[in-house]
């Protein structure tokens, strides 16, 4: 299967899990471990842009990878990834 078809596949899988209203957790996950293993990569993220009050623009993610180096990182990703970690700084590797 080429890869676009993969990906085509993947997104399709997610959207009827959506309809279904399944966990967006879960499902963003899932599309997730999708991309990683159709692109070869080890770590990524699926983000949404949003904006606050006063317009200015920032990253939340809805699913990434667990890059957590030691405990207190560990323990961060823990208690943060399910609820989407939020990036304000766009000029960074996440903005």
């Amino acid at each position: 299967m080429l890869k676009t078809e993969e990906i085509l596949r993947s997104i399709q899988i997610a959207q009827s899990r959506y309809i279904r209203d399944q966990s967006l957790e879960v499902i963003f996950n899932d599309l997730l471990n999708d991309l990683l293993r159709i692109t070869g990569s080890e770590y990524g993220f699926i983000g949404e842009a949003l904006r606050k009050e006063d317009g200015t623009l920032y990253l939340k993610t809805r699913a990434i990878t667990n890059i957590s180096w030691n405990d207190e990182t560990r323990k961060f990703y823990e208690e943060n990834a399910p609820m989407g970690l939020e990036f304000y700084n766009l000029k960074s590797l996440f903005g």
